[in-house]
């Protein structure tokens, strides 16, 4: 979505780009929001729309984006509240509830990963490709808990270099990931490109590589496995092993739906008010 922005689509009007590990949306418009738009908004921002329900990273991401769009200008007054009272409702789910405590996340499904695999973390050669926020977190993550040896394969060079300079890591160019294959044991991929990234014909890796792919649609070609010591996990198989936990947060999931539904009522009557002291009377939309 921000392509879309570099092509002017959205430059003349107010708008906020969300774009997070599993999805990329814009709000744009100023006024008054629908029923649905607020209610989807809140969703997002307390994790109940999250591939992990309950997971906090997305509030985090949510504030990035509303400042984001204020710093460069492009909030609308309809947008700032909207915004503003998103963080607000998720906050309180998190507060009255209890469906964020132990929720998995992707950094948190990358570690066990590697804990249940035969592949020692503070040894590791481990190679990340793309250089994303999703990727970022889970570096992060990894380094907390003694990861050491970590290359990055970007395209966007100078971000990763700058991001890498920070945190020790070595950084390569993407289009060097078949060379260096062969010398990861742990394999982490979670870009936005359309294609395979790690075709099955020119693929050769370590023995006992571990290989966890969180893009969708898929960087590495699943029939990768074939006739090769190495595992593949993807975000499929991730989401069933987190079922169990993903089950227990159900009731918990109902209670915040409860909260999102008061607080959705209570900004609905809110913008009314707005409207009536002379607001302008357009809307605010999204762009999935």
């Amino acid at each position: 979505m921000y392509r879309l922005r570099k092509e002017k689509v959205f430059e003349c009007v107010p708008h906020v780009v969300l774009n997070t590990c599993a999805r990329v949306e814009v709000y744009y418009g100023d006024g008054g929001a629908t029923e649905e738009i607020i209610r989807h908004l809140y969703k997002v921002t307390s994790g109940l729309d999250s591939f992990f329900i309950g997971e906090t990273a997305i509030q985090g991401q949510v504030k990035r984006a509303y400042l984001r769009a204020r710093e460069e200008g492009t909030l609308s007054n309809g947008l700032n509240h909207l915004f503003q009272s998103a963080l607000r409702a998720g906050k309180r789910v998190k507060r009255e509830t209890s469906i964020s405590k132990g929720a998995m996340s992707y950094e948190t499904a990358v570690l066990n990963l590697i804990k249940q695999s035969e592949v020692k973390l503070e040894s590791a050669s481990i190679m990340v490709l793309g250089m994303n926020e999703m990727n970022e977190i889970i570096i992060k993550y990894l380094k907390k808990y003694g990861a050491k040896h970590i290359m990055i394969m970007s395209r966007s060079f100078d971000k990763a270099f700058s991001f890498a300079k920070k945190y020790d890591l070595k950084v390569m160019p993407i289009d060097e990931r078949y060379h260096h294959l062969k010398h990861a044991d742990i394999v982490i991929s979670a870009t936005s490109a359309p294609h395979i990234l790690l075709e099955e014909s020119y693929a050769r890796f370590k023995q006992g590589a571990l290989l966890i792919d969180l893009a969708s649609p898929r960087d590495i070609a699943p029939g990768i496995v074939n006739n090769r010591d190495v595992t593949l996990y993807n975000v499929e198989d991730i989401g069933r092993m987190s079922f169990n936990a993903r089950e227990e947060r159900l009731k918990e999931k109902v209670r915040a739906e409860i909260i999102i539904e008061e607080e959705t009522a209570k900004y609905l009557l809110s913008q009314n008010r707005r409207s009536k002291i002379g607001e302008k009377k357009k809307s605010v939309c999204v762009y999935e």
